[in-house]
């Protein structure tokens, strides 16, 4: 029965990847991710982002679509290449990843920066790898939200002790 399984698990992966690598949804240069101009030919599609700032580190929730091949794969041998992906994307290199789903994640920042202490902070500039539909930043002081936008801006803030 375990062969059995096996067996049907190994067929439906070599069919899955044959068809990517047919239609060249593998390669990494033809991931489009959010690229309009190959609609359907992304792995995955961000539809948003969201970061809170607090004391020395940032939490980012990020909700995004994947395709069918991406989604089994994620349902058949976990989240490792789904990480991969969205860290890749989203341009995170020093992120931690909490956890992911099929459907959205959640990353922690860690080079959020000290400024003369006492609870100041900057969040540094950052380009995504992709186009963002909608970016929300939230602060204890603001929110500031950014549409259809690849880069952000850097941005000073105050977090009291317990804020995140």
């Amino acid at each position: 029965m375990i062969r059995m399984y096996i067996f049907f698990v190994f067929c439906a992966f070599s069919l899955l990847l044959g068809a990517n690598i047919v239609t060249g949804a593998v390669s990494q240069d033809t991931i489009s991710y959010n690229n309009s101009e190959l609609p359907g030919s992304g792995q995955i599609s961000i539809d948003s982002v969201v970061i809170v700032c607090g004391e020395g580190r940032a939490t980012v929730h990020v909700t995004y679509s994947l395709t069918d091949v991406p989604r089994f794969l994620f349902l058949i041998f976990g989240s490792s290449s789904l990480e991969r992906i969205i860290m890749e994307t989203l341009g995170f290199t020093d992120a931690h990843v909490v956890s992911v789903g099929a459907e959205e994640a959640e990353l922690i920042l860690r080079d959020v920066a000290t400024v003369y202490g006492d609870g100041m902070y900057w969040l540094p500039a950052h380009t995504f790898q992709t186009m963002i539909p909608t970016v929300q930043i939230i602060t204890p002081q603001e929110v500031v939200t950014y549409h259809d936008t690849m880069e952000l801006s850097g941005i000073a803030y105050y977090a009291p002790k317990d804020f995140l």
